[in-house]
């Protein structure tokens, strides 16, 4: 009769190693394949808090899902540029308003909200003219101004190889159709196909925008409610820009906001009177 062999104990290690491989394998390499989708279904699932909010809660949801704060210097430059651009609108009697981003920061955190990279505003298709006619008060600040495909661009040049990531203001055009109003560049509608009545626009009210006033429409909730779901309690990471024909409901990652989280981002320095 042949001695059974016993095993030794480096060998069922190896043999437990082996089923934990495999079964993070069958675990981790479908979440891979579907981590869209699910990203996916979060962004869109604001009916369904009941079941998307205590993931985003999880501890290590948010250690892996949380938003970058943007750097402070750069946080005090775009201060600075809404300063320069509602000052110039100012004396210039063009109308404009504070909208996407911008908007939702002056609304839930008095100011800009810490996750985000640059300036956006609206306003008339129709005062495009108008606008062009004021790029070169903005070049004796420091600015650039280029067309965009939503509108216009103005950039507080740093590194002229890399623009979108400059500080920046997106402007914008908007047309009125009937009683609504919406993004006047068709690729600019594909992104962001909301809009805002008329009767929810003006007139315009002034907004505490940290240390400054802006000026945005007068009831913005049912436009934000548009653009960002959930936006009073779900907030969302992502890249500060999108070209035309960017998924941006794959790149933005919804988190659940805290208390801290509600506080507007805050600038190193003060601002200084530009606009003569």
């Amino acid at each position: 009769m042949k001695k059974q062999l016993k095993s030794r104990p480096s060998d069922r290690f190896l043999k437990i190693a082996f089923r934990i491989s495999i079964l993070l394998n069958i675990i981790l390499i479908p979440m891979v394949f579907l981590k869209d989708h699910f990203l996916y279904y979060l962004h869109h699932s604001h009916s369904h808090d009941w079941l998307t909010k205590p993931i985003m809660s999880s501890s290590l949801y948010k250690s892996l899902f949380k938003a970058e704060l943007t750097k402070s210097d750069k946080i005090l430059k775009l201060y600075q540029l809404m300063k320069d651009v509602h000052e110039i609108f100012e004396k210039n009697g063009v109308k404009y308003w504070i909208d996407s981003g911008t908007l939702l920061g002056a609304v839930r955190h008095k100011g800009i909200i810490p996750w985000d990279g640059d300036i956006d505003i609206g306003m008339h298709f129709e005062d495009g003219f108008k606008f062009q006619k004021m790029i070169p008060q903005f070049q004796e600040l420091g600015y650039e101004v280029d067309e965009a495909y939503f509108g216009f661009k103005i950039y507080l040049i740093e590194n002229k190889e890399d623009r979108l990531h400059n500080v920046c203001c997106d402007v914008f055009m908007v047309a009125k159709d009937v009683d609504k109003y919406f993004y006047y560049s068709p690729g600019a509608y594909q992104h962001w196909p909301a809009h805002i009545l008329e009767k929810d626009m003006f007139p315009l009210k002034k907004y505490q925008f940290g240390d400054i006033v802006v000026w945005g429409p007068n009831d913005p909730e049912h436009y934000l409610n548009q653009l960002y779901g959930n936006w009073k309690t779900t907030a969302y990471k992502g890249g500060e820009h999108f070209k035309p024909g960017d998924d941006k409901d794959f790149d933005y990652t919804p988190f659940t906001l805290e208390k801290n989280d509600f506080e507007p981002a805050q600038p190193t320095g003060s601002l200084k009177d530009r606009v003569g």
